[in-house]
């Protein structure tokens, strides 16, 4: 009976709101500033609420092992298809993109200047120090793959400072002295000259 008592609330509301005259009263409360402001403010509180009721939903325990369980199948569903579309997104991008969106991302977390485009970064094939020919990998970065290096790194990613180098190249450059070059040149010099000699 309750349900049949709504039916016809709800019937009878459509009818009064279908009417022109009460449509053109709505119409006009709704253009004046006043209502504006109260139903942007009403749209922001409901949208506030909804993204915390959201996060709380999403934050209890065993809704976060729901959403994990729910990943791990969908992903095992389809782990060759991403694949296949991680390997043609990677070999169609730019290695050039590829980096300047990485330098980007790593500017704006230690704070440094970067001020570069694309066509800043120079187009190169080989790597200038070891002479091996870079590509593009899937997932962590090879020896041979594009490493974009600031010349100074005091001065950030702005034109005329960087250089693109191989990952081995930028790591030697990152990470060893002088003197670390220095002995490994008194160790490495003698072994290659032996070693060339037993193959001769």
């Amino acid at each position: 009976m309750s349900e049949e008592k709504d039916d016809i609330r709800r019937k009878k509301r459509r009818e009064y709101l279908s009417r022109p005259e009460v449509k053109a009263r709505r119409k006009e409360l709704r253009s004046m500033p006043e209502s504006l402001e109260k139903s942007r403010a009403y749209a922001r509180e409901r949208s506030r609420a909804k993204r915390e009721h959201i996060h709380e939903y999403r934050k209890r325990p065993e809704n976060v092992k729901k959403d994990r369980e729910y990943a791990r199948r969908r992903y095992a569903s389809r782990k060759e298809e991403l694949k296949e579309l991680q390997n043609r997104s990677r070999a169609a991008m730019d290695p050039r993109k590829i980096m300047w969106l990485k330098a980007k991302a790593r500017a704006k977390q230690k704070n440094i200047p970067f001020s570069i485009s694309i066509d800043d970064i120079p187009v190169v094939t080989h790597c200038p120090w070891f002479g091996v020919e870079l590509k593009v990998h899937r997932g962590a970065p090879q020896n041979d793959s594009y490493s974009l290096d600031r010349i100074c790194p005091e001065k950030g990613y702005v034109p005329g400072n960087v250089q693109v180098l191989s990952k081995r190249a930028n790591f030697v450059k990152t990470h060893a002295s002088e003197s670390d070059v220095l002995r490994l040149l008194q160790v490495l010099v003698p072994f290659l000259r032996s070693r060339k000699r037993v193959s001769d």
